[in-house]
């Protein structure tokens, strides 16, 4: 008997220091939740001690007291014999611990048996209280962001789209989630190659788009294509690579720079030809100063011839009135043609240096043609001789100035091609409902392998310091914005011929702003 009780004396203190080398806490209570047996860690956790703890019950400690989650939490306990659920008990210094509590009935014992296993889970709680903060300042702060947020995951499915991306792109988040970004964004003429990107990408998380900015085209749901910049990070998350794309919209700022570009190229023409257009306005103005003199020389000496016969006008001083009067109507005629040029001269200059963005008008082609030419005239007629053989007058609808630095540009480049001098023939003619423009010249010619490069950004064949190299680039940029197009033919030693083609009536006039 003795022997019996010494034994199961070792079996209790055997359980117990079991109980007290566990980290985690252990209660044990009976039907009225009074505290029959705490281990040292609940100890630790409450700050209480192992013998004030068992004179309390369990409602000492409770800091969440709710009969109706106690009701539930014991009805869970008479059915499966068990629960699990999360609550704060309170420590004896009146702070509060949140816990992750286990509790297991035991019916073998008269009245019944709990016992139960706690957690601290103070630190875990307050991880995932960070955790979900930090989550929503992340949504709030991609969903107020202007620049779209897509990621995605190897395969380039979209895992996530922030409300900026809705607005850009035209899709709603919840149509896209899910969905391959390529099939969704990409025009089809781009996908071969970023089809290539994303396989790279796939394999690897590397490729050439990434960890830098790059520009595409890209489309939005309507259809319309308009360039984007993106940035992408690459992230391991799982499995598998995912990416992580800040998109920006680009178009305006593009149109901008293409404006500033257009007006530094009108810039550069017009320093190109200042010496020239001065030339042009100084000639007129030196007859017209001179005709000046001459009237004033002329009309005094009439007068005093006048007075000298006391006022009586002889056959012979009417001859002479005669002749200075028929002189004074060429002069006068002279300096008219003159004082004209000038006024077109200068008109021609304000027409071409406006900025961009001038509303849409129905022009002459031949109007614009000729304007071009005189802005170009003092350039070409040293080096060429001019023909032209225009059809009959047409309008079409047109940003003028722009055109005529198209033009303009063309002229230069035909004026500069002279070696020796020759001929430039401008030609226009109506076809397939629109007008054609040809300039011929019989200048040097381009070179085969230069040919289809000389409308690239910043190409040129001129030598260093002549022309920018945007000339052409912008010139066939302002004809796709008129809907029409630009080419050119050359065989190399025998000139070239630039063919510019308009249509009469624009789709969908707007103003122009590059």
């Amino acid at each position: 008997m003795r022997k019996a009780a010494m034994d199961l004396k070792r079996d209790d203190d055997w359980h117990k220091s079991i109980l007290n080398t566990t980290n985690d806490g252990f209660l044990a209570f009976d039907d009225k939740l009074r505290f029959l047996e705490v281990n040292a860690a609940y100890c630790k956790m409450t700050g209480y001690g192992h013998d004030e703890l068992l004179k309390m019950s369990v409602l000492d400690v409770e800091a969440d007291h709710n009969p109706d989650k106690m009701t539930i939490q014991k009805e869970k306990i008479d059915k499966t014999g068990f629960t699990r659920f999360e609550t704060r008990h309170r420590r004896k210094d009146g702070s509060l611990v949140d816990v992750d509590l286990s509790v297991s009935y035991l019916p073998q014992y008269e009245g019944g048996r709990f016992i139960c296993f706690l957690r601290d889970i103070t630190e875990a709680k307050l991880a995932r209280t960070r955790l979900r903060e930090s989550e929503e300042k992340f949504r709030i702060i991609s969903e107020s962001a202007n620049d779209a947020l897509i990621m995605v995951n190897q395969r380039w499915e979209v895992s996530y789209w922030n409300r900026a991306a809705e607005r850009i792109f035209g899709w709603p988040a919840g149509e896209v989630v899910g969905a391959q970004l390529f099939g969704l964004l990409l025009p089809s003429a781009n996908r071969a190659d970023d089809n290539r990107v994303s396989g790279l990408f796939s394999q690897t998380g590397e490729g050439p788009q990434y960890g830098k900015t790059v520009e595409l085209a890209v489309s939005r749901r309507d259809g319309m294509v308009f360039p984007a910049e993106f940035s992408w990070s690459i992230l391991r998350a799982g499995d598998g690579w995912n990416a992580i794309g800040v998109v920006r919209d680009v178009s305006e700022r593009k149109k901008k720079m293409e404006e500033l570009m257009l007006q530094s190229e009108k810039m550069a023409i017009i320093g190109q030809v200042a010496a020239g257009v001065a030339h042009e306005i100084n000639n007129p103005l030196g007859f017209v100063y001179s005709n000046q003199a001459w009237i004033e020389r002329n009309c005094v000496a009439a007068f005093d011839l006048m007075g000298e016969e006391g006022g009586v006008i002889t056959p012979e001083i009417k001859t002479r009135i005669l002749r200075l009067k028929e002189s004074l109507r060429e002069v006068m005629a002279e300096s008219a043609e003159g004082l004209k040029r000038i006024m077109k001269i200068v008109q021609d200059l304000k027409t071409f240096s406006h900025p961009s963005g001038e509303m849409w008008e129905l022009s002459d082609i031949i109007t614009i043609v000729n304007s071009a030419l005189n802005m170009m005239r003092h350039e070409i007629k040293y080096r060429a001789d001019i023909n032209c053989e225009y059809g009959p007058a047409r309008m079409v609808e047109c940003v003028p100035a722009q055109l005529g630095q198209v033009f303009m540009n063309i002229l230069l480049n035909a004026a500069q091609a002279m070696d020796a001098r020759g001929v430039i023939t401008i030609r226009t003619s109506a076809e397939n409902g629109g007008v054609v423009v040809e300039i011929r010249d019989t200048g040097k010619g381009i070179q085969p392998e230069h040919l289809n490069r000389i409308f690239d950004p910043f190409f040129t064949i001129k030598p260093a310091g002549v022309g920018t190299g945007l000339g052409l680039a912008l010139s066939r940029e302002i004809i796709n914005r008129h809907h029409g197009t630009i080419s050119a033919e050359s065989e190399f030693g025998h000139g070239a011929v630039f063919r510019v083609w308009l249509p009469v009536a624009q789709p969908h006039p707007e103003p122009v702003v590059f």
